[in-house]
């Protein structure tokens, strides 16, 4: 009986093994399909009657032409590299941005790889490396100060860049802590072990030096208010300011962000 009791035990144990196994394979294969909701039916500046904007390819080191919406504004006055949020494209953000374009400001919005009519995969080093060339692209402009300005997955991106290249201003508007903090809040057992791109922007904003805002809804029921609470604590820029908007949700230009922003950045920059 013994002898009997110990092989089911094994075979249970093997069995579960199995199976774990193969939860975990399958979560890893696939993770990228519920990370990145990439909108692929591209709109130009001119379908949308945004014609501020203008078409601007930027090819990049591997030879990947990237999409990026491009308004020029007064070369005197700040420019502002945006990178939008997740599930859409650039059609859906440059409306949001008029306040920037009201100010005279130069916006630039790079597409990710995957959206639009942007080709490639999007992956965490992806969106890095087309960060720091968008950034590098206004540099050669001629344009300072330039402004970062992130939303919701965007400001993963943008805390990203500063890793690399330290703006002038850095606004992150319903950021997340973590990607890998998000996954384990979603409790999906043991997600978090097999997460191909973890976005540590609690860790990247430790080293932005440059002055920071960061605007969060308490009402955000896609990334929680929390998550930017534990960004400012983390946060060591000299110049720091954390905007809670009640009652907000996490698109915040309902509740006026976008004029909030151009704001700050007038006080600071102009």
């Amino acid at each position: 009986m013994k002898r009997r009791t110990k092989k089911k035990i094994k075979y249970g144990i093997g069995f579960l093994i199995f199976i774990l196994t193969i939860y975990l394979s399958g979560l890893y294969l696939i993770q990228d399909y519920f990370i990145f909701y990439p909108d692929r039916d591209y709109q130009s500046p001119s379908d949308i009657g945004w014609t501020q904007y203008r078409e601007h390819p930027l090819t990049m080191k591997d030879g990947t032409r990237i999409m990026t919406w491009y308004a020029q504004g007064d070369p005197q006055k700040p420019a502002v590299l945006y990178f939008h949020g997740n599930a859409s494209q650039n059609a859906v953000f440059a409306p949001y941005l008029k306040a920037y374009l009201d100010k005279g400001y130069t916006v630039l919005i790079p597409e990710y790889r995957g959206f639009g009519n942007t080709p490639g995969k999007t992956t965490e080093e992806n969106m890095f490396s087309d960060a720091i060339e968008a950034y590098d692209f206004l540099k050669s402009e001629g344009y300072s100060p330039i402004i970062v300005h992130g939303f919701s997955f965007g400001c993963a991106v943008a805390l990203g860049l500063t890793q690399n290249r330290m703006p002038d201003g850095l606004v992150l508007e319903a950021p997340f802590a973590s990607l890998k903090q998000m996954v384990a809040e979603t409790k999906l057992p043991l997600a978090t072990f097999v997460l191909k791109a973890p976005f540590e922007s609690d860790a990247y904003i430790q080293k932005v030096t440059s002055p920071l805002l960061i605007l969060h809804g308490t009402q955000d029921k896609t990334i929680p208010f929390h998550h930017s609470q534990k960004l400012f604590s983390l946060a060591k820029s000299p110049d720091k300011t954390f905007l809670m908007i009640a009652d907000g949700t996490h698109f915040l230009y309902k509740k006026g962000s976008p004029d909030l922003i151009a704001d700050w950045i007038a006080r600071r920059f102009n």
